[in-house]
């Protein structure tokens, strides 16, 4: 019997986008999957699209539950899923018709098996805001480059190098069997802390460089969230520092990463004392700025 693929999707009030992520799954080459779609309280049309897909194809599991973010609705498909592989999909995204297969491919040439610690990951494509498959910009680096990604992924994420969510595809028993989970208490970046724990594993890693996964460009997203993602960022870093302990490498750069993104993102005084002299250059020009505009407004 073929090997079974769990698709989870969690949506919160994206009901009107749900349509085209599952669309992409019904669409895939590869057709042995299950599909759980977890309602995260939403209070749009999610269930009443949802609900129309259980009619007619036994693979899809439904779930709602109260809000808990996109880590509890993720943890509430990985407690569901039944598959031997892990493919998340967020509500307003979508996969290319043979990423199942073209993962599943991979992973038979490298000789590896579904007991195995794999995380297979692809390129990926942003689409427009209302037709995702109209690709615009392509990420410049959506590949680890060097022999320590758990270093880049903390040293060079979002800056250097972004790989969202829906271009992985792991084996089940990284979360199975190791207990993993997303982190409920950290609403934004929690991908980041859950990519972190997992490369801790030092799992076998497969790149495909063709773009499987489409990525819906929200204009001004990004924006409106700003606070949220320097401040999740900040916590994931310092959850990281916490854990590790002072003196390891893991801290080093955890702790460079939390200062990086508050200069970054402009909040030097949350900075350590030793990085606010780190980023000497970078602070004079910061705060020569601010004392010109202040100039500019008095005058």
């Amino acid at each position: 019997m073929k090997d079974k693929v769990s698709v989870i999707i969690p949506c919160y009030n994206q009901g009107s986008f749900l349509k085209e992520a599952v669309d992409s799954i019904i669409a895939q080459t590869y057709t042995n999957w299950e599909c759980i779609i977890v309602n995260d309280g939403s209070t749009d049309n999610t269930e009443e699209v949802a609900k129309a897909y259980l009619k007619d194809d036994v693979r899809f599991i439904y779930i709602k539950q109260e809000n808990k973010g996109v880590p509890g609705a993720r943890n509430t498909g990985l407690e569901l899923c039944t598959g031997d592989y892990i493919q998340f999909l967020d509500a307003d995204d979508a996969l290319h018709m043979q990423k199942l297969e073209k993962h599943l491919e991979i992973l038979q040439k490298s000789g590896l098996s579904k007991h195995d610690l794999i995380v297979s990951y692809s390129a990926y494509s942003y689409g427009e805001h209302m037709n995702i498959y109209n690709t615009f910009l392509n990420p410049a680096n959506c590949r680890f480059q060097s022999d320590n990604p758990l270093k880049e992924i903390v040293l060079n994420w979002e800056n250097i190098i972004s790989i969202p969510t829906h271009a992985y595809f792991f084996t089940t028993n990284i979360f199975r069997n190791k207990g993993l989970r997303f982190d409920e208490k950290i609403t934004t970046c929690e991908d980041i802390d859950c990519w972190i724990r997992i490369l801790q594993l030092k799992p076998h890693l497969l790149f495909i460089g063709e773009q499987l996964a489409y990525y819906r460009n929200s204009p001004g997203t990004m924006s409106k969230n700003l606070e949220k993602v320097w401040k999740g960022h900040v916590q994931v870093m310092e959850k990281h520092m916490a854990l590790s302990g002072s003196g390891t490498d893991l801290y080093k750069w955890a702790r460079y990463k939390k200062n990086e993104v508050l200069f970054r993102y402009k909040q030097i005084g949350k900075m350590d004392w030793f990085y606010k002299l780190y980023f000497a250059k970078g602070l004079f020009s910061y705060y020569r700025a601010r004392l010109f505009s202040k100039l500019h407004l008095t005058k």
